[in-house]
């Protein structure tokens, strides 16, 4: 049961500007009305069964209980029965993403110690979360963001559970992220997140992006993960994959 004191109502907050909008879901950037702090809020829209909404629910519930210093903050969420549609709100980190900060080529400030620390922090909130049974399912740069002390929190994790997978639906920039097993619609395990902070590790070690841009080029982004994407990098990869 979600505590009261986390659900919300539309009305409880001004829309400032989208930040991004594909299939079923979208993202805007909010002014809450009742306290005036920034949040972000994503909705999700086609919920057509009871069920569907009841398993938003339960990730809101789990979200709720969640407190660490390396995740997103959980704020709330609304549901809007009558539309099918369900909202959840998190605090905003107004240094957005590690995609953003590469995107922007705002990287003076992250030199290798900072990296280092990064990667320690993601490996940590990683951690947390699969002590707690939670799976993120979602681990890519565009949801590491960076908080306005410069560090990393997760975010968006067990959201993939809301729909149906489609691996036709996914772009090659997250794509390139996900384990070869999931590209098989196998079983998502916590092998596979490991897997997904595994490419994390090789952006921030290489301190740039060019390497996923070099594997997204060419013949099928599919077929290259599933042969073994990135293990022409090393001799020591091959052998830390099996």
């Amino acid at each position: 049961m979600i505590p009261k004191n986390f659900e919300f109502k539309e009305s409880d907050f001004q829309k400032d500007f989208d930040l991004s909008q594909k299939d079923r879901r979208t993202v805007f950037h909010a002014i809450s009305n009742i306290n005036n702090k920034e949040v972000i809020i994503q909705t999700f829209k086609g919920f057509s069964k009871s069920s569907e909404m009841e398993q938003f629910l339960l990730i809101c519930d789990t979200f709720s209980k969640i407190r660490n210093e390396t995740i997103v903050p959980f704020i709330g969420y609304w549901c809007n029965e009558s539309e099918g549609s369900c909202s959840l709100i998190t605090e905003c980190m107004k240094n957005y993403s590690l995609k953003d900060l590469y995107l922007n080529g705002e990287t003076e400030w992250f030199n290798f110690t900072r990296r280092i620390i990064f990667l320690y922090g993601i490996a940590y909130g990683l951690n947390f979360l699969h002590k707690n049974s939670i799976l993120h399912r979602n681990l890519n740069l565009s949801n590491i963001l960076i908080s306005s002390k410069r560090e990393p929190k997760l975010t968006n994790f067990e959201i993939p559970s809301l729909f149906n997978f489609d691996i036709n639906t996914i772009s090659d920039d997250k794509l390139i992220f996900m384990a070869p097993e999931i590209i098989e619609e196998q079983k998502y395990s916590v092998k596979s997140d490991i897997y997904s902070f595994g490419v994390v590790a090789i952006v921030l070690m290489l301190n740039n992006t060019k390497i996923l841009d070099e594997k997204l080029s060419g013949p099928s982004l599919i077929e290259k993960i599933k042969n073994g994407l990135f293990t022409s990098l090393s001799p020591l990869i091959p052998n830390c994959m099996h």
